[in-house]
């Protein structure tokens, strides 16, 4: 072959390959339903489907991280429901013994059930999960309520602080609740004390003293109710702000499909024109090769 014919040849294969990677393109395109498969496809389009990938693994964290919070303030529930109904139980014994009527014996099995029920709300204060005491603020290797039985006085051991999770962009939720939020002080358990003391050891200001803690006792019973309350309406706004990432993701998913997804009317279309043009290329390069070997046989 003289020059020309090799700069002919060269052509004409550089058309055929890239007609062939056009093809090998759009059979992948609609056997995947997948527009977009290399930057060079769409450059503005991988970049719109990046941004959205990125976004869609924020938005699986936070989804995450909600369930996650969602869980412990079901955790929390518990356990301030246990403590709200010992103090149910707790407001009536001290009802009661205010009976003129009780005896020794009445007194004392006041005061066991009173001092049972006392370290059952303690120890819920005191709750440890994976080692670490849940109502202790920010100081979680440390109990949130410490008991010293031969002073008889109650020391806050925790701190007040909270942990915060991230739950969407710039928007953190706290992932704890502290003493402080459900009896503010420790009058609840000072009352308590103080209820025990004249049930052991009646005193002549039995009744005053007795009235004087039960007021400190509904104070502190009220706290653990609104404290409830509080976590519930949180549990609500969680859920609602869930629901918010949710719908997040179904427009993310569809503003993915709407960029990357096959338009199979049109690429069938292109597919076949591919496909046709291709074979008139395979045509004309077979004829054109043909005659160039007959030409430099003569």
């Amino acid at each position: 072959m003289r020059v020309s014919d090799n700069q002919f040849f060269n052509t004409m294969m550089y058309t055929v390959r890239n007609s062939n990677i056009e093809l090998n393109k759009l059979y992948q395109q609609i056997t995947t339903n997948e527009k977009i498969h290399a930057i060079s496809d769409d450059p503005i389009g991988a970049m719109q489907l990046q941004t959205i990938e990125e976004n869609k693994v924020e938005f699986a964290q936070y989804d995450k991280n909600i369930d996650l919070l969602l869980t412990k303030y079901n955790r929390y529930e518990t356990h301030l429901n246990s403590i709200e109904t010992a103090t149910q139980r707790l407001n009536e014994l001290f009802i009661y013994s205010r009976n003129g009527a009780l005896t020794k014996d009445d007194r004392d099995a006041i005061a066991i059930e009173v001092n049972g029920l006392r370290e059952e709300m303690l120890h819920a204060f005191n709750t440890t999960e994976e080692g670490y005491y849940i109502f202790s603020g920010t100081d979680i290797d440390q109990p949130a309520i410490t008991y010293d039985s031969a002073t008889k006085t109650y020391t806050l051991t925790g701190n007040n602080d909270y942990r915060f999770t991230e739950v969407g962009d710039n928007r953190n939720y706290k992932s704890n609740v502290t003493v402080d939020d459900v009896i503010v002080n420790l009058d609840l358990f000072n009352s308590i004390e103080a209820l025990l003391v004249e049930l052991q050891t009646p005193t002549v200001n039995y009744d005053a003293n007795i009235e004087t803690a039960q007021v400190l006792f509904k104070e502190g019973q009220e706290q653990v109710i609104n404290s409830l309350g509080k976590l519930g309406a949180d549990y609500a706004e969680l859920e609602r702000f869930n629901r918010t990432n949710d719908d997040l993701v179904f427009y993310n998913d569809l503003l993915y499909n709407e960029i990357n997804s096959v338009d199979f009317a049109q690429t069938s279309a292109k597919l076949e024109q591919e496909k046709a043009g291709l074979q008139i290329s395979y045509t004309v390069f077979a004829n054109i090769i043909q005659k160039l070997s007959l030409f430099n046989e003569i």
